[in-house]
């Protein structure tokens, strides 16, 4: 089975704690490239979320603890140019319960795709 990967670093993003479920909930939407895939992917949408200014966010995931860095993965199916990726309160989450009990601050985010497709 031929597997995919790719990264892609997103934002700088600063969450207030004004945002809750009623208002306007975290949500993160991914596309990809136009020649980074050619055929649709099934896989795992990840975002990682870092307090450093480290550049890759990525790099950080296996850390545990209470200070390791959030993370959030949905699986997806025929992800592709135009395809649009969501990662939401339905997200998997670690080390947080949830998306919604992020704490606030500065984070940079990276976003990483993990193809199980052929």
């Amino acid at each position: 089975m031929k597997k995919a990967l790719f990264v892609a670093t997103l934002l700088i993003f600063l969450y207030s704690p004004a945002h809750t479920q009623e208002s306007a909930a975290l949500r993160f939407e991914v596309t990809v490239a136009p020649d980074l895939i050619s055929s649709p992917q099934n896989g795992r949408l990840f975002v990682i979320l870092g307090r450093t200014s480290q550049t890759e966010p990525r790099n950080t995931i296996g850390q545990t603890g209470v200070n390791a860095p959030p993370v959030f993965a949905h699986d997806v199916k025929a992800f592709a140019p135009g395809v649009t990726g969501v990662i939401d309160q339905t997200a998997a989450a670690f080390p947080v319960e949830s998306m919604s009990r992020l704490p606030s601050g500065d984070y940079s985010v990276q976003a990483l795709f993990d193809s199980t497709s052929t």
